[in-house]
């Protein structure tokens, strides 16, 4: 079920992904985000691993490593300072990319990115502001549309 519709081919093709639900236990790579080391460190770290899954051509791993990119950029930073170093070790390309990924995607989780069929991580760059916040909407409807009937089975 759509709950928004675009004239924008890239925004019909991403609710499409968003409402994908197989598998229904998909697999997930696990966070590389390392408890032990800088933000700083980890974000230039697995910027690092980004570029090189996308020169692979690897699509699930190259949105995966974006979304935890994005988390880390928007949920790690305990300053304003440091969440604009850590910013700043992306290209602001990639910093967009990976800030829209995990917006979009956080309220159904990692995990629908792995139930993604077409996405790649450079459709997001195209986005316009009002898109990202219209396809975050539909996201955390489609959750709630889930969770209740989850809690209805």
């Amino acid at each position: 079920m759509s709950y928004y519709t675009s004239l924008n081919p890239i925004v019909n093709t991403i609710i499409t992904e968003l409402m994908e639900t197989d598998p229904v236990s998909p697999t997930v790579m696990p966070n590389p985000y390392q408890e032990s080391r800088s933000l700083d460190d980890n974000i230039t770290r697995m910027s690092q691993y980004l570029v090189r899954m996308l020169k692979r051509k690897d699509r699930l791993i190259s949105l995966t490593i974006a979304y935890y990119i994005g988390q880390a950029l928007e949920c790690r930073p305990i300053t304003p300072a440091e969440r604009s170093l850590a910013s700043h070790r992306l290209t602001a390309y990639y910093r967009d990319c990976c800030l829209r990924i995990f917006s979009i995607f956080e309220p159904l989780g990692v995990e629908q990115i792995s139930r993604t069929k077409e996405v790649k991580v450079t459709l997001f760059r195209t986005l316009k502001r009002k898109e990202v916040n219209d396809l975050a909407n539909t996201a955390m409807n489609e959750a709630s549309a889930r969770f209740s009937q989850e809690l209805k089975d």
